[in-house]
């Protein structure tokens, strides 16, 4: 019984609490609704009065910040005033002492130029006595002037005449020289209308004296006239016949070097022909090859080796192109990396296959490949090992377990080791080339 009236008395209790608060909420919203609006403008108008007093207040503060910049600047100008004034004072002080200056320098150019002009005088009172005198002497250095160019003309004329019968005393044994080297050249050329030139004579020193200087002056004055500006050239006919020596002589090498080089062009074809011959033959040999190996190595994939240029292939280069298997035709530069490890091996394979090497280093070619093309790759260099080695540095196990023996290289104390395991029971050593590191 205790239980059930506590039980009531507390739910009583709750019931009214629950109905004053209702109250108490009817109230406030009674409140509300008479003095909200008037609460809101009051507050509304404080905060706006809150801004004002705020712009107010930052005005205040920028107006001292300029009246105290104002009271610096004043002091910086009466400052300046100040030094303008001394400087005002120091100049008008160094514009006196200039003034000074100049009154004394004109002073001092007035005295100086009345000596000038004293002297000036005096100059010209000499000048006018020495006027005659200097007369006398024009005449004097003229007369004396015509003497000495008539002397200086006799004197040259003297100096020519002696110095042109020195020349020709000089010149005469070289003219003697001349004449008995001057002989009649027969050039060997009949030409029609020309007649052959008479012999030189050779006159004896009486006929020559009797020969009027004059006369022979204008025979040689017409002689130089008639030939004018064409002067026979005495040396052409040697000239002639040197070149002409020459000229043969160079036919001759030139028919010489013809035949040399129509030779070396002969051979050149036929080595050139040759090249291309041998460089096609092996070409299609190993592009036959090619197709046969990535299609054993792909199980079903393509490759193809193409000219760029069918007619020189030896300008432009081979393109490389593969199709793996359900893909494609691709140029190996697009490839991924395991599809380049087989086709670059599978093109190692046809230049083996056509000119054999008897020894392989081959460093990790299987890094991008799976376990099924590895196993591929390994059982085929195993066939190929009867007739040359392959040592393949490789890091995975199925490689390890094809190879017949295996060099493992390590270190211990700074020093490089290397340790050798047989593979397989040496049984056939025909199989016994195949090495991995």
């Amino acid at each position: 019984m205790r239980i059930s009236f506590s039980t009531k008395l507390i739910y009583s209790i709750l019931f009214t609490a629950s109905q004053q608060e209702k109250e108490v909420d009817g109230v406030d919203a009674q409140i509300a609704k008479v003095a909200g609006n008037k609460v809101k403008e009051l507050q509304k108008s404080v905060e706006e009065l809150g801004k004002k007093i705020d712009k107010v207040n930052a005005e205040i503060t920028k107006l001292r910040v300029g009246i105290n910049t104002s009271i610096r600047n004043a002091k910086k100008c009466k400052d300046k005033v100040a030094q303008m004034e001394v400087d005002l004072k120091e100049t008008e002080e160094n514009l006196e002492s200039l003034k000074n200056q100049k009154k004394q320098l004109t002073l001092s150019i007035a005295d100086l130029q009345k000596e000038f002009d004293e002297l000036g005088e005096k100059i010209s009172e000499g000048t006018s006595e020495f006027t005659g005198l200097r007369k006398e002497i024009a005449k004097l250095q003229e007369n004396e002037n015509k003497l000495k160019s008539e002397r200086l003309e006799a004197n040259n004329s003297v100096s020519k005449m002696e110095k042109s019968i020195q020349d020709c005393t000089n010149k005469t044994p070289q003219w003697e020289r001349e004449l008995q080297s001057l002989k009649l050249e027969d050039p060997g050329i009949e030409m029609p209308g020309i007649t052959r030139p008479t012999p030189l004579v050779v006159h004896t020193s009486v006929e020559l004296e009797e020969f009027s200087v004059e006369e022979l002056r204008n025979r040689l004055t017409a002689q130089k006239a008639r030939i004018g500006d064409n002067k026979p050239n005495l040396q052409a006919i040697q000239d002639f016949r040197a070149k002409e020596d020459l000229y043969l002589k160079r036919a001759a090498e030139l028919d010489e070097i013809t035949t040399k080089r129509n030779e070396m062009r002969n051979l050149y074809d036929e080595l050139r022909k040759k090249r291309t011959t041998d460089f096609l033959c092996g070409f299609n040999t190993i592009t036959t090859k090619l197709k046969e190996m990535y299609q054993m190595i792909t199980l079903g994939g393509d490759a193809e080796l193409e000219l760029v240029d069918s007619l020189d292939p030896f300008t432009e280069g081979i393109i490389f192109s593969v199709r793996p298997p359900n893909k494609s035709w691709k140029n190996i530069s697009n490839l991924s990396g395991g599809e380049k490890t087989l086709s670059s091996l599978a093109l190692v394979f046809a230049l083996h296959y056509y000119k054999p090497t008897p020894l392989y280093v081959m460093d990790e070619i299987d890094a991008a490949l799976d376990f099924k093309n590895i196993s591929i790759v390994a059982n085929y260099i195993k066939e190929r090992t009867k007739n040359a080695q392959f040592i393949i540095i490789s890091l995975r196990y199925n490689m390890f377990e094809a190879c017949n023996r295996l060099v493992g290289i390590y270190k211990t104390q700074d020093c490089t080791k290397s340790l050798t395991v047989e593979n397989t029971v040496p049984e056939d050593e025909a199989f016994d080339n195949l090495v991995a590191c």
